[in-house]
């Protein structure tokens, strides 16, 4: 993967670079890219953007006070 600089000449110039990038994106590329923000936000390591699981399941337990 080749990293570039590039420098901008105003924030505004930066945003619109920055919005033509994301607007050339696929619906697909979108989703991988934010299921990498998730997993680097949350730690998680384990997961294989290529093989996500199929099925998720929530186990609901009763919540008692005591």
């Amino acid at each position: 993967m080749k990293h570039t600089i590039k420098i901008y000449n105003s924030f505004e110039e930066q945003k619109e670079d920055e919005a033509r990038q994301l607007a050339a994106l696929s619906s697909n590329e979108l989703m991988i890219a934010l299921r990498k923000l998730i997993n680097f936000s949350f730690g998680l390591s384990g997961f294989d953007i290529n093989n996500l699981p199929k099925k998720h399941t929530i186990k609901i337990s009763e919540y008692q006070t005591q």
